[in-house]
């Protein structure tokens, strides 16, 4: 099981390096693209509700003033005194929000991928997985990008995985419904 994992994520890595060429600042996600209710115009970078820890507070704080120069200068002084596993995911979290925010999304996807390959265990594991879907939506990549909404609905429910599978579930459930045929009524 990890070795696969582990190959599916490094092809998703190699196709979102590969295609990275065009501007994705302003393209559409795929829920905009395929769909015009109303409820699908919500933002696409949404943060959660976290907890991290205090040497990251001041990263923290820039991104939610959506400051997203600023957090990464924050977070590049602060990447050789992180101890943990447990830190570092959330350094790459907080990285590839960041980068999401620049419209970096390729190197968004590669701290998100890290958390994915490396930090199975912390606690932003199913949060990286949701925003790796969301980087996929970007890059034009629906498949990859649907593979992993699945994936993160179908983690073990935890304080932690909570919000990401929520998310998630309500993707996949509007999506279902959007998608269904209407019937013909006579």
């Amino acid at each position: 099981m990890r070795t696969s994992r582990m190959t599916l994520s490094m092809i998703a890595l190699l196709v979102l390096l590969a295609s990275t060429k065009t501007t994705l600042a302003n393209k559409p996600l795929f829920y905009e693209t395929q769909m015009s209710k109303p409820y699908w115009n919500a933002q696409p970078i949404r943060p959660f509700n976290l907890k991290f820890d205090s040497q990251l507070k001041i990263a923290t704080q820039l991104l939610k003033k959506k400051d997203y120069l600023n957090v990464v200068k924050q977070l590049e002084k602060l990447k050789s005194k992180l101890r943990t596993n447990e830190l570092k995911a959330q350094w790459h979290y907080l990285s590839g929000m960041a980068h999401m925010g620049l419209g970096d999304f390729a190197l968004a996807g590669l701290h998100f991928v890290r958390i994915e390959l490396f930090y199975p265990e912390s606690s932003c594991y199913g949060l990286a997985l949701y925003r790796l879907a969301q980087v996929h939506e970007r890059l034009d990549r629906h498949d990859l990008a649907g593979k992993l909404y699945v994936q993160t609905s179908q983690l073990p429910s935890s304080v932690n995985n909570s919000p990401a599978r929520g998310r998630a579930s309500r993707f996949l459930q509007k999506f279902e419904l959007a998608n269904t045929p209407q019937r013909i009524q006579k």
